[in-house]
């Protein structure tokens, strides 16, 4: 979302229906983007009868607990999200969007409390509705705001009593460091060739300072046919640097064009939203584990097995989650280990478990397995530290006697990447 989260900020909590019994956090969970007035950075505001505290300065204890309460808001809007999306409601891509938070969240996590009742608090994101892929596209860390409420507000905001509690950095830059090294030479050729000629005119017509060399024509008659003859010379040495000026405003347009063509074939190659295997999941930067390496993993974490078995595997310290939809509709995740039969035994990389060569496994024992069509899908849950715009993974189904291997990628937080579908 981005720049267009002080858009969205209305249609987001205006439209959003709570779950059953969801706790009101989730209405109040969102802080309210407002845009400077040169738009380079968001101001991020709440209710003002709050005192607002980072959560990184708090003890590591309570910093635990906001954790866990943000992850439980977190899964109630995404299992909202999907409800939605599923019912063809435009709300759940808007909702999905919005509960994208940067790496590392806590420094986007805020803890609000009451002014008469210090006791009562609930958590506060800042940044929500960005991403980073890569440590270049990094989001903008918020700092705690010292003034008063701008004298002015966008009419949306006069609904309610807000102060300013957040303010985040200069908005993100997206740019890559490699490509603009060359940019700037170019310009700096270009600047010190229009340096040059600029002089080579004013010598051309006897304009200087009293001295030497080209402080030498002050004083004269402006432009006397005895200067200009005298620096034909000059006149000819400028053309050809006029030449040279063209010729390299001519590359400077030509390597624009190929960066655009660049980006157009990256963006044309980039498969659809939700297509099985050659989707979103689809691998574009690396197979992930091998099938042995898999079979090893699942030895040695003693995962289980049976007549029909899914194995996720990937590299690093990420948190994936592997989500398997049974024919009926139950899903079986880390948040709901078991449904139609089938069990989730091994989950790693989660608040416990931590490993670099992790491994997932649902299976169902023989004689269990429904009849029907099941879904399979991967969320990225949480980066921890990965870097890599991409981080890849490998699926792996046992039907029986029959094994197979699906490649495929996620890239951002949160966000369910349906990989394949398996019919029994």
């Amino acid at each position: 979302m981005g720049p267009a989260a002080a858009r969205d900020f209305d249609r987001l909590v205006g439209g959003l229906s709570l779950p059953s019994g969801a706790s009101a956090d989730l209405a109040r969970l969102f802080s309210e983007p407002v845009p400077s007035r040169d738009r380079n950075s968001t101001d991020w505001y709440g209710p003002g009868d709050k005192i607002y505290t980072a959560l990184t300065s708090l003890p590591e204890e309570q910093r635990t607990e906001v954790l866990a309460r943000v992850d439980e808001s977190l899964a109630a809007l995404q299992g909202e999200s999907e409800r939605l999306k599923g019912a063809g409601d435009p709300q759940g891509e808007l909702l999905a969007s919005a509960i994208t938070v940067p790496s590392p969240r806590a420094d986007y996590i805020y803890v609000a409390r009451d002014k008469a009742d210090p006791a009562r608090w609930y958590p506060v994101l800042v940044g929500w509705g960005h991403a980073n892929d890569a440590p270049s596209r990094a989001g903008a860390l918020p700092k705690a705001m010292v003034r008063e409420r701008p004298a002015e507000l966008p009419p949306a905001f006069v609904r309610e009593a807000v102060a300013p509690v957040f303010a985040s950095a200069p908005a993100m830059v997206l740019t890559d460091q490699r490509r603009s090294r060359w940019w700037l030479l170019l310009w700096l050729a270009l600047t010190l060739l229009l340096l040059l000629i600029a002089w080579m005119l004013l010598r051309a017509c006897g304009m200087g300072l009293p001295g030497y060399g080209i402080f030498h024509h002050i004083g004269e008659a402006f432009c006397p046919g005895t200067a200009v003859a005298a620096t034909t010379g000059d006149l000819d040495r400028s053309r050809e640097l006029g030449n040279e000026l063209r010729r390299l405003q001519l590359e400077i347009l030509k390597k624009q064009i190929a960066c655009a063509n660049e980006t157009r074939q990256a963006e044309a190659s980039r498969p659809p939203g939700n297509q099985p295997s050659s989707a979103p999941g689809s691998d574009r930067s690396g197979s992930g584990p091998s099938a042995s390496d898999i079979d090893r993993r699942l030895k040695e974490a003693k995962a289980a097995t049976g007549d029909f078995q899914i194995s996720l595997a990937w590299d690093g310290n990420a948190d994936l989650d592997l989500r398997v939809f049974c024919p009926d509709g139950e899903e079986i995740s880390y948040s709901r280990r078991s449904g139609c039969g089938g069990t989730l035994d091994i989950d790693m990389n989660g608040p416990k478990n931590q490993s670099t060569t992790p491994v997932e496994n649902v299976f169902w024992p023989e004689g269990q397995v429904p009849k029907g069509k099941f879904r399979i899908a991967v969320v990225l849950y949480e980066r921890k530290g990965d870097t890599r715009p991409t981080i890849p993974f490998q699926i792996r189904i046992k039907d029986g006697a029959n094994v197979r291997t699906v490649s495929g990628s996620v890239s951002q937080e949160r966000k369910l990447v349906d990989v394949t579908e398996v019919v029994r």
